[in-house]
């Protein structure tokens, strides 16, 4: 590519592996940016590997950013938060990333909320057991960065008489 300093990784971790360029020079010198809220989201209740969470909402409701809005819905599966101060718009089929219709929460952002996130109480890792540990974390929404966004609660399952 003409003018680019961005070259193709030549320490390939596997066979026939896909490495594309990866263009950090666009970005590697730029301020970090608060990304501005939109109008409307909608949110999968598939968002990981694992079963769909369960719409905990329903069309009409106010919710709050952070709020839980879709409990898990199964082991491998997690809680699943608001990202904003806003109405619930719908719980339907609505087009997923992977190609096909899958549910989801739409909500539209209320444009009048300054979008503070409300914190909560923070928990003493010293004072729970491992099975509440666990589910603070399922509760939480916490999942992998890898492309299934393996739901983190299941790594720290351990079962009994096995070590990590």
């Amino acid at each position: 590519m003409s003018g680019s300093t961005a070259h193709i990784s030549t320490k390939l971790t596997f066979k026939h592996g896909v490495h594309p360029e990866e263009f950090k020079d666009l970005s590697a010198d730029c301020a970090i940016e608060r990304m501005p809220f939109v109008k409307e989201y909608t949110l999968p209740l598939g968002q990981h590997i694992g079963a769909p969470s369960k719409a905990l909402v329903k069309k009409g409701d106010k919710v709050l950013r952070g709020q839980k809005i879709a409990d898990a819905g199964g082991f491998v599966s997690v809680a699943l938060h608001s990202p904003v101060d806003g109405t619930v718009t719908d719980v339907d089929l609505f087009p997923h990333p992977n190609g096909t219709m899958q549910q989801a929460i739409r909500i539209a952002a209320d444009p009048f909320s300054t979008q503070q996130l409300r914190g909560t109480d923070p928990v003493d890792p010293d004072t729970i057991d491992a099975k509440t540990f666990t589910s603070m974390i399922q509760n939480a929404g916490i999942v992998g960065l890898g492309g299934a966004a393996f739901p983190a609660h299941v790594k720290f399952s351990i079962p009994e008489g096995n070590t990590i």
